[in-house]
């Protein structure tokens, strides 16, 4: 079985960091820090961006949508994925071009986009049964979550004392 960064965490720096930083830590300590991929934690200063997101994506079971309130539209009203070069845009659609499980993580009150705002290469995400990642809910959203991913991926499942 293979587990080297089976999880790949797609995320928008500025509208979810809190959430990135606490469930990479669960997901990590519950099935290991090689499973979980965070760009800003492993690749390392002078390394080809690109090249590592599309090599880690070919070694992921499965990707992790994290969707906050300005994943769609910036802060200016630009909607972001109308950009082909958005890595969040590629990352999704390198995921599902791939055949990879693609679960979105609406992250608070944030909404999954609609079909009409998503682009061609990304109309699949609305047919994606979304999870939610609540700050008041954090620890019963992420063993959900923990669960979910354990049983579907296969993933050898750690004891985590908060989960048990």
């Amino acid at each position: 079985m293979r587990t080297e960064n089976a999880i790949f965490i797609s995320y928008r720096r500025d509208d979810s960091r809190w959430t990135i930083r606490a469930a990479g830590e669960k997901l990590a300590g519950h099935f290991g820090k090689e499973t979980v991929f965070i760009d800003v934690e492993a690749i390392e200063g002078g390394h080809d961006f690109i090249t590592a997101i599309d090599k880690a994506l070919a070694r992921s079971l499965a990707l992790l949508v994290f969707i906050g309130d300005y994943w769609l539209v910036n802060k200016q009203g630009r909607c972001r994925l109308d950009d082909p070069e958005d890595i969040v845009r590629k990352e999704i659609a390198t995921a599902l071009e791939r055949g990879l499980p693609v679960v979105p993580v609406l992250i608070d009150d944030a909404r999954m986009p609609s079909p009409q705002d998503l682009p061609a290469d990304l109309q699949a995400l609305h047919r994606m049964n979304a999870v939610h990642l609540r700050h008041a809910d954090f620890r019963a959203d992420m063993e959900s979550l923990i669960v979910q991913l354990g049983r579907d991926l296969k993933l050898p499942m750690a004891s985590v004392p908060w989960l048990d």
